[in-house]
């Protein structure tokens, strides 16, 4: 009895296991880091600071700003232009200033949405 449940524990594992590898892992982000003012600023589209992300393709993303002293703001921005309270928030940005691209959401060539990994710029 206990060489079957061994075994049958061996099996499930294995199987477990050899599923787990065939998994897809999300995919790394490699937007983000630090950016200089006038960069961050010059920006007009999440593009331009993002270049992995087609300009077609972004339906929405939410912005939140933190100060490196003070209150936070969050802004809910539609399409991949920067809106005028997006491109106010930007331009308060600061040296040591965060800003937080959240729900980024992109449609797919198959018209299906897709929401892109999450990103972090930090002023400097």
């Amino acid at each position: 009895m206990k060489k079957i449940i061994l075994l049958n524990a061996i099996l499930i594992y294995s199987v477990y296991f050899s599923n787990a590898q065939n998994i897809q892992k999300p995919s790394i982000n490699k937007c983000g880091g630090q950016y200089p003012d006038s960069t961050f600023k010059s920006a007009i589209s999440i593009v331009d600071i993002c270049n992995e992300i087609e300009s077609s393709s972004v339906q929405s993303f939410n912005i939140f700003y933190q100060k490196k002293l003070g209150d936070s703001e969050a802004i809910k921005n539609i399409g991949p232009i920067f809106s005028e309270a997006t491109k106010k928030v930007i331009n308060k940005g600061r040296p040591g200033d965060i800003y937080y691209f959240e729900k980024i959401i992109i449609m797919m060539p198959d018209n299906s949405l897709k929401r892109y990994p999450d990103f972090t710029l930090k002023i400097k």
